[in-house]
Formats: C-alpha cells, sequence, structure tokens
C-alpha cells in the first residue's frame, strides 16, 4: 500500500520515474503492463517486475527513491557481468562467408579473400554472434575463442580411392579446425605441408594433397555444391593453398596463422 505522507511518490508516479531513469542507460528498454524488459548484450532480456521495486521503496521507514534506483541498477549490471562471463567462457571463432558479415554489427577478423572469422557462443538454443557495441574487451574475446577450440574432436575421411581428397568431419564447428594450430599440425603430419583447401559450407570441408588433378578434381565438386546446395548455404567457391600456416589464393598471401 503507498504512503499517504506527500515525501513518498505513487507507484504510477514512481514507474515513470524509473523506466525514465532506465532508458537513459539502457536504450533498448520497455515497459508491458508491471514488467520492465531490459535488453543487455544484443539477445539477453532481464524482467524487472515493477511490484517488487516498488514495494521495496515502499518498506522503506523512510522515502527514497535514488537508494531503491541505485540498487536494482547495480543488480542490472551484476548480471550483465555475470552474461559475460558465460559468454567469454564458450565464445568459438566461426568462419563466415564476406557476404553475411558485411551485414552484421559484430566483432570480426579476416580470414581468407572472401571469408571473416567470427565469434559466436552458445546461448542454449543455438549460437549468437558478439556485436561490436557490447563493451567487450576483443583482445579477451579472441583470445578466450581460440583457447576453446582447443580439444575440439574431428576426423579425416577419405573420400575416395582414386584421389588423395578428404573430408573433415566433426560434432563441433567444423570451422573451427581449421583455426586451431594444433589442428593443423596434425593434418600437416598426415597428408603433408602442401595442401589445398575448400570450404563448400558450414558441414563439408575439404583438403587434399596440392597436385594438379587434385585441383581439377576440387573445381568438379565446386560445380556439383553449386548445384546441390542453395546460394545461402555456400561458404566458399575458391581453392586456397595452404602452405605452414599460410592461406594463398592465386599467388597472393591471404592469410597467416600463427
Amino acid at each position: 500500500m503507498a504512503r499517504c505522507d506527500k515525501n513518498w511518490i505513487t507507484k504510477e508516479e514512481f514507474t515513470k520515474r524509473f523506466f525514465r531513469d532506465l532508458k537513459k542507460k539502457y536504450i533498448n528498454c520497455k515497459l508491458v503492463e508491471n514488467i520492465i524488459e531490459v535488453e543487455v548484450l544484443s539477445v539477453i532480456t532481464l524482467s524487472i517486475n515493477l511490484d517488487e521495486v516498488y514495494g521495496q521503496y515502499n518498506r522503506r521507514l523512510e522515502p527514497s527513491y535514488r537508494i531503491i534506483k541505485d540498487r536494482f541498477f547495480i543488480a542490472i549490471e551484476d548480471k550483465i557481468e555475470e552474461y559475460k562471463k558465460t559468454i567469454i567462457s564458450s565464445v568459438i571463432p566461426v568462419i563466415k562467408t564476406r557476404e553475411i558479415t558485411k551485414e552484421l554489427d559484430v566483432i570480426k577478423d579476416n580470414f581468407v579473400l572472401d571469408l571473416d572469422i567470427i565469434y559466436a557462443y552458445d546461448n542454449g538454443e543455438g549460437y549468437c554472434f558478439i556485436g561490436d557495441e557490447e563493451s567487450f574487451n576483443k583482445d579477451e574475446i579472441v583470445r578466450n575463442a581460440f583457447e576453446n577450440i582447443k580439444n575440439i574432436h574431428y576426423m579425416i575421411e577419405r573420400l575416395d580411392n582414386d584421389y588423395e581428397i578428404y573430408q573433415i568431419k566433426s560434432k563441433d564447428d567444423i570451422t573451427a579446425v581449421l583455426l586451431n594450430i594444433n589442428k593443423q599440425r596434425h593434418i600437416i603430419n598426415k597428408l603433408g605441408k602442401r595442401l589445398l583447401i575448400v570450404i563448400v559450407n558450414m558441414s563439408e570441408i575439404l583438403i587434399a594433397k596440392d597436385t594438379p588433378i587434385n585441383i581439377e578434381v576440387l573445381r568438379l565438386i565446386i560445380e556439383l555444391a553449386a548445384k546441390k546446395y542453395p546460394k545461402e548455404e555456400l561458404m566458399s567457391d575458391k581453392i586456397y593453398r595452404y602452405n605452414e600456416g599460410t592461406f594463398t589464393y592465386e599467388g597472393l598471401i591471404i592469410k597467416r596463422i600463427s
């Protein structure tokens, strides 16, 4: 029950003031009946029950809107930091096409000619990308992302007995195998230092020994993939050369991972 003393503000007044102050700090918030929804980190929504907030205000011996406001603002920041720790602990690097990443306001790095590395985390329902505006430290995100893929599991399966062309298979994000230095070394030890790589889509990465016949076969596979998969599922129609950490295309050094 609201106090009758003139120094106390009504729930309606409290709600307007509290929502206004929230809006100043958290742009993406909205009032839905008795709940204020605050969107943070792009995809996480915090719900604030106004009955609870005003109840704490109304139970005080003396009226103090600022104390209650500060208490809930601190709780929101604590929750954001908690979510950040969860995100950082699960973030991984993911390879996406430039066509996709150019439309996204996310933390990203160039990988090769037409592909970028972006950073994603599992929110329990799928992977979400980490946006530029979310106050993350990029160095920390990148460092943890590459640390988190050290233990990914994968296998290499030969496609055909006639050609030394192999497919990478993994239950984890398959593109992360190409970003893991230890996995690169394992592949080199198995197939050799000079390789051809084709990233058809998120589930099909091909690796072959660098020979003229394998180049022709890979070109054919790329042509068939263009007919087999919808355009939005295709990653790249390029054949990259890999030589001890350096990716090249048509003689141009694209990326060295060290």
